[in-house]
């Protein structure tokens, strides 16, 4: 079994934490949960240009508010569970395809 999404990004300003276990956050951290991950299939050249854009523009168009966390080999993109659904409807509509879906 892969281990669960984690992701830190500290800066100047802030420290976030996204993950899907509480008991890894610090105390007193800001939840704001119900997110749900797409995972864009990778690792990819780190040249290659376009993606995340390609990826996102539907669901703008669809207006579905995105978090992208991107990692050396790929990106992530979390919608509101509540907009699953619309999402997997506006990127399949784009010609996306779902490796796996939850």
């Amino acid at each position: 079994m892969a281990p669960p999404f984690f992701s830190i990004t500290r800066t100047n300003e802030e420290l976030s934490v996204v993950g899907q276990y509480r008991e890894a956050m610090p105390e007193g951290y800001k939840e704001l949960a119900g997110w749900r991950a797409f995972k864009i299939a990778g690792p990819m050249e780190f040249n290659l240009t376009g993606v995340l854009s390609g990826f996102v523009e539907p669901l703008k168009r669809a207006e579905i508010g995105i978090f992208a966390v991107s990692t050396w080999n790929t990106d992530y993109i979390l919608v509101n569970k509540n907009d699953k659904n619309a999402a997997v409807e506006a990127l399949k509509k784009d010609g996306w395809i779902f490796a796996k879906e939850d």
